[in-house]
């Protein structure tokens, strides 16, 4: 779980990184990935990934408890 948690966490960063970027129109939006999504959408997405890390850390501590 640690490393599913660690995965996830590097995800939301770089889901995060990407939302700035597509906000501050830092690279041309050229390609389909990057019209198909808005910088709310990369924002969001990484919230999303960052609960589902917070999830998988705590669900790591409780299964250490047992």
């Amino acid at each position: 779980m640690a490393v599913l948690a660690w995965i996830l966490g590097i995800l939301g960063i770089l889901c995060a990184a990407m939302g700035i970027v597509t906000a501050a129109e830092l690279i041309p939006l050229t390609g389909t990935l990057l019209t198909a999504f808005t910088p709310e959408s990369w924002l969001m997405l990484a919230i999303v990934i960052m609960l589902a890390a917070i999830a998988a850390t705590l669900g790591k501590s409780r299964r250490e408890e047992e």
